[in-house]
């Protein structure tokens, strides 16, 4: 089984969620022809860097997981160049492979957080130890940077 992670100040804070989705966007140049009903020709520049969904993350209050607190921070931080958050994507079978930047590497890929919405739910979740709880879920967008 895959485990995602966030490292962030250096601390590494594991990540509950269903799956991730990475999204690629092209950069489109239309030509068009002026007067003319034929399609245009559409050519295709770099790409945007890529945005990563993390889906259905759970904000469970356990030591070493992402917690609101956490969260709020990374939120609270402006980004300056040298304060990323790190993601970290191992999947495969027991997470023997780790997913590549867009650089190629699979060092730990650099982000910044992009808009997202929390919904607090009011039923109750399971920390694993026979608490219950609400658990806040929600799709942590984080997009590639430099």
């Amino acid at each position: 089984m895959g485990e995602i992670k966030l490292t962030y100040n250096s601390t590494d804070y594991k990540v509950y969620c269903n799956g991730v989705s990475i999204g690629y966007k092209p950069n489109i140049v239309v030509k068009t022809n002026a007067n003319s009903v034929v399609p245009c020709e559409v050519q295709t520049n770099n790409n945007e860097n890529p945005i990563y969904t993390l889906k259905g993350v759970q904000l469970v209050e356990r030591s070493g997981s992402l917690t609101s607190t956490i969260l709020n921070t990374m939120l609270t931080t402006k980004y300056d160049g040298t304060n990323p958050i790190y993601l970290t994507i191992d999947y495969g079978a027991s997470g023997s492979k780790t997913w590549k930047g867009i650089d190629g590497s699979t060092s730990p890929i650099k982000t910044v957080i992009r808009p997202f919405t929390v919904a607090i739910p009011m039923s109750r979740g399971d920390d694993g130890a026979g608490n219950t709880f609400e658990v806040p879920t929600f799709d942590l967008i984080l997009q590639e940077t430099a």
